[in-house]
C-alpha cells in the first residue's frame, strides 16, 4: 500500500491515490507478520533486494501468486511478471 499510494501522491493527488488504494483494498491485502519479515529478511539476504523490495515481493512467494510490477527491480526475480514502463 505504501509504495503504490506515495507513487500515485506523487505523480497525481490524493484523490487519486485515495481511489487507487480503494481498489487495491477488492483483493486480498496481506499483513506484515513476524513470519513475512523474516522470509522477507532472508529473501534479501539471497537476492540482495532491497528492505522495500524484499517485504513487497516475500508475501507474494509466501502465498505462491506473482507480483505484477513495472520496477525493473524485479527483473529475473521468482513469482513476478515484470511490465517496464514503455
Amino acid at each position: 500500500m505504501f509504495e503504490v499510494y506515495r507513487h500515485v501522491l506523487r505523480h497525481l493527488d490524493r484523490e487519486e491515490a485515495l481511489g487507487v488504494v480503494g481498489a487495491m483494498h477488492r483483493g486480498t491485502v496481506v499483513e506484515l507478520d513476524n513470519s513475512i519479515a523474516l522470509d522477507a529478511a532472508e529473501l534479501s539476504v539471497a537476492t540482495r533486494l532491497p528492505l522495500a523490495d524484499s517485504i513487497i515481493l516475500a508475501p507474494a512467494r509466501t502465498h505462491g501468486v506473482t507480483l505484477w510490477t513495472q520496477n525493473v527491480d524485479f527483473q529475473g526475480h521468482e513469482a513476478v511478471s515484470l511490465h517496464p514502463k514503455s
